[in-house]
């Protein structure tokens, strides 16, 4: 059996058994399956620990019923699997940024994480690594629903987001050719959107970028960045915000972020009312006139 398919079995049971008793130890002997096997998949598969996975579902689920229902905090708290509505609000400030009542009184519900539900089944580790710069293109109106299938499985990368705000950026940077995405077979694998000029600052902005989790270890995100970088934003600075440090919210975003050569600032911002931090990729003195 594919990894694939065994990543989507363990999905499919996680959210059937969202409000149930569950750890790795039930999950692996409801799908008889060693405990450390699946953990092992899991993560390879989709770049995150299934604990983790499903502590950010539970939230999710969680914030969805404090926005959305009258039901008691400490009722949410229990049918998200705490033992305490202390224990519940401890965490959920953490990854939300604000206690649940709080969050409850703003009314304004965003996913922490939503479900993996991946119905595309690619043999990914038989892809060549390095035919995907022959891949890009412009993004179009007609790729607006498999670019939201991606956003839903990268979510968790942009807390906060306001989706309809959202979708009318999306459709501005189409048009006027600045969001690209890279394709295998009829699926978004990789998809960015940049803007050529913040006048206040006077450098290029990467206002999105993603890649399909199945994908994450490709390290496709380089070459697409490159390709931008030469193609596009040549001789100029180029910021992109993510998470501040030590936000556990962040499942590896930061570090990304770093990998690909951008360097954190000393500027802080709030982003769809979620604390952000902006980084840099400088020019290189090959792109500087006066370097």
């Amino acid at each position: 059996m594919y990894n694939f398919e065994i990543t989507q079995k363990i999905i499919r049971y996680v959210e059937d058994n969202l409000h149930q008793e569950m750890n790795l130890e039930v999950i692996a002997n409801g799908l008889n399956y060693s405990k450390f096997y699946l953990h092992r998949i899991f993560s390879k598969e989709m770049g995150i620990t299934l604990n983790n996975y499903i502590t950010r579902r539970r939230l999710t689920e969680a914030a969805r019923n404090l926005i959305y229902t009258d039901r008691p905090i400490l009722e949410i708290a229990l049918i998200s699997g705490y033992q305490s509505q202390q224990a519940f609000s401890l965490t959920f400030k953490e990854m939300y940024k604000t206690p649940p009542h709080y969050f409850r009184q703003n009314s304004s519900f965003y996913p922490l994480q939503l479900p993996y539900v991946i119905s595309y089944n690619l043999e990914v580790n038989n892809l060549d690594n390095d035919n995907w710069c022959q891949k890009i293109d412009f993004a179009k109106r007609e790729d607006m629903f498999e670019w939201l299938r991606l956003l839903w499985l990268v979510i968790d990368g942009y807390p906060g987001i306001d989706i309809n705000e959202y979708i009318k950026n999306l459709t501005k940077s189409i048009e006027e050719k600045r969001a690209v995405i890279i394709r295998e077979e009829s699926l978004i694998i990789a998809a960015i959107i940049f803007d050529y000029d913040i006048t206040e600052h006077d450098m290029a902005k990467i206002e999105f970028i993603a890649i399909h989790p199945l994908f994450k270890q490709k390290k496709i995100e380089r070459q697409l960045l490159s390709i931008i970088r030469n193609e596009f934003l040549y001789n100029k600075d180029i910021c992109v915000t993510t998470y501040r440090e030590g936000d556990k919210a962040d499942i590896g975003y930061r570090k990304l972020i770093k990998e690909l050569g951008f360097e954190e600032t000393n500027e802080y911002l709030t982003e769809f009312g979620y604390p952000t931090q902006r980084f840099i990729l400088r020019k290189t003195k090959e792109e500087d006139p006066d370097g």
